[in-house]
Formats: structure tokens, C-alpha cells, sequence
């Protein structure tokens, strides 16, 4: 049986080492930190592909504006016992303008900055975790990782690339 795919996206708000980060409070994760983004859905709020919800997403959820953003991984991830998989697109958001603002009715709670060197990963999805310090240090990675629940990844195979291409 064939899977289904969702696509899904986040971006990393990142200025004078601090990372945007806010709390999940809807579907898998909940209580998770997690960066600014969602899922892609062809033409929603006339989105084209997953790189119009990665600039839409930021001011949906923090009113964040992302002026210019680099897509640095590539992350497909499975989940034991489901019929789906995720195709996770990882950006590094340096350039945006405003501070982010707690907003009514998201998916994400509280965001705000965090010291990119006091992160608390046990909070982070277990994948993210993984390509998280490697978006820290300029890295462009792809992979895949199979899950048990959000918090237990059972294996991955998540490794730095030169390109994001082929």
C-alpha cells in the first residue's frame, strides 16, 4: 500500500544567536517546542508551493515577516503502524522583521527567542533534534527518520549534504 504524503514545512527565525521557538498546542507534539511553519496545501491562502506557506506561515503564527529565507533540509519521516509520511522543508530565516507576538487561535503558543546555546532538546521532536545543531552550524542536510510516537525515533538516516538538488 502506498503512503500518503504531507508536506510540511518550518523555518528557523534566527538573529544574534537566538532561535524564534514557540509551544505546540494542537496534534502531535503537543507541549514540543517547535520553529515558526505548517503544512502545505496547493492553493491554500493561494499558496503555490511549500515555499509560499514557509513565507505565509511566520505572520499567521508570531507576526513574523520574512524578507529572505534558504531552505537547508530536506527530512522524510515516517511513523510505525501509519499510512502516511511527512516530507519535512527546513529553512534558515535570517532576514525578517518584528518580534514575535503570541497569536489567537495557532497552533503554537508563547513564541519567542531562545539562546541557541540553551535550548532545551528534550522539548524538540526527536528528529529535530538530530538536524536541528546542524542548521546551527550552516549545514544542508536530507534524510529519513521512522518514528514510534513524536518524542521516540526509532532509527534515521539524517546526514550533511553540499546541495539540496538531486
Amino acid at each position: 500500500m502506498a503512503l500518503t504524503k504531507i508536506v510540511q514545512c518550518v523555518g528557523l527565525c534566527i538573529r544574534d544567536g537566538r532561535v524564534i521557538l514557540g509551544e505546540k498546542v494542537r496534534g502531535k507534539g503537543v507541549g514540543s517546542l517547535n520553529g515558526l511553519g505548517g503544512n502545505y496545501r496547493e492553493g491554500q491562502d493561494g499558496d503555490k508551493n511549500v515555499d509560499d506557506t514557509m513565507r505565509r506561515e511566520p505572520m499567521e503564527e508570531a507576526r513574523i515577516k520574512v524578507n529572505r529565507m534558504e531552505k537547508v533540509g530536506i527530512v522524510e519521516f515516517s511513523f510505525e503502524g501509519k499510512d502516511w509520511y511527512v516530507e519535512l522543508h527546513v529553512y534558515r530565516i535570517e532576514d525578517f522583521e518584528g518580534e514575535p507576538v503570541d497569536i489567537d487561535g495557532s497552533d503554537l503558543r508563547n513564541p519567542r527567542f531562545y539562546d541557541m546555546d540553551k535550548i532545551d532538546y528534550s522539548r524538540l521532536w526527536a528528529g529535530d533534534r538530530v538536524w536541528l545543531p546542524m542548521l546551527f552550524a550552516g549545514k544542508k542536510f536530507k534524510g529519513k527518520g521512522l518514528y514510534k510516537e513524536w518524542n521516540e525515533l526509532i532509527s534515521h538516516g539524517i546526514y550533511e549534504v553540499g546541495s539540496l538538488a538531486g
